[in-house]
This record gives structure tokens, C-alpha cells and sequence, in this order.
């Protein structure tokens, strides 16, 4: 007989995996990762595998990515459909969020600040969400949508300051 489809999940960090890498590296698709407030050292890679999941913070202003000014970004994404909710991140070198040729990507309520590069950085992904966000003190965008046609993402409900630019949108 066949085995029902497997139920999604809800990861919970630091109760259920110490750590936000080990939560993603457990992640099937469909599943939550549920940070608790405190600080983490953010410099996270989802990988294409790990298609589907949502990244959601308990409190926006409670759970921080915290770069240290010496990691790279934030969270990469690599993959399709992945969801990053209600937290915040700031001091990385590069970019605060970055999706990578990764479809149907979502951040929403998030806060990033001094960060060497873009605040959110979405390039090759055809659709996408970026709403309810607060980017301040970027060396470059504070958003960035491009290098993708066709481009359907819809950016709202956002503020850029003290930022280089406040929006760009190379190639799209």
C-alpha cells in the first residue's frame, strides 16, 4: 500500500535544532522553520533542494540576523518558492536577503540595515513578493529586482533610507 503524503512540518529553532543551518538542512518542502527570538549569525544558504520551505521570525524586532560586519549575506536562496517572514538583519557585508535564480520568493515584515551591498536582492527569479519591508543604511538598492524577463514581482508597502538608491531594477 502507499505511504499518505508526508505532513508539512514545523521546524522550531532553538527547541527542535540548535541552530537556523541545521533547521534548513532538516527543511523538506512544505515546511516552517520558526525562529524564537534572540540573535543568530545569519551567512545561511538554502539550497535548490530545499524548494517550498518558510523562514518565519517570532517578532520582527526580536529575532536578528546578525552579520558581525564580517559574513557575507544575510540568508542566500537558491531555491524555488521559499518564504522569509517577521525578522531582521543587519551588518553583513554583501546583501541582507539574497535570492539567486530562485522562483516564487516572498519577504515580507522584514528590517535590514548597514549592509554592505543591497538590502533585498532578488535576481533571476520571475515572480515575487517584497512588501512590508524597512531598509535603511544600504551601499547600494535597498531593493533590487532584475535580471529576469519576464519580470512579475510586485515590491509594496516598502521604505528605503539613507541608502545609495532605493530601488533598482537592472534587466527587468
Amino acid at each position: 500500500s502507499a505511504s499518505p503524503a508526508a505532513a508539512h512540518s514545523e521546524i522550531r529553532v532553538p527547541e527542535d535544532v540548535p541552530t537556523l543551518e541545521q533547521a534548513i538542512a532538516r527543511a523538506r518542502p512544505g515546511d516552517t522553520i520558526a525562529l524564537a527570538a534572540g540573535t543568530y549569525q545569519g551567512g545561511n544558504v538554502v539550497p535548490p533542494a530545499k524548494h517550498d520551505i518558510t523562514i518565519r521570525g517570532a517578532d520582527r524586532n526580536g529575532v536578528v540576523l546578525d552579520g558581525a560586519n564580517r559574513r557575507g549575506h544575510g540568508i542566500v536562496v537558491h531555491a524555488d518558492g521559499v518564504s522569509i517572514l517577521n525578522l531582521s538583519v543587519h551588518d553583513f557585508r554583501l546583501n541582507g536577503l539574497y535570492w539567486e535564480g530562485a522562483d516564487r520568493y516572498r519577504a515580507s515584515y522584514v528590517t535590514v540595515w548597514n549592509v554592505g551591498g543591497y538590502g533585498i536582492y532578488a535576481e533571476d527569479g520571475e515572480r515575487g513578493v517584497i512588501d512590508h519591508m524597512y531598509v535603511s543604511g544600504a551601499a547600494d538598492a535597498a531593493y533590487y529586482v532584475g535580471e529576469c524577463k519576464p519580470c512579475h514581482a510586485t515590491i509594496a508597502h516598502v521604505v528605503a533610507r539613507l541608502s545609495a538608491v532605493g530601488y533598482s531594477g537592472t534587466n527587468s
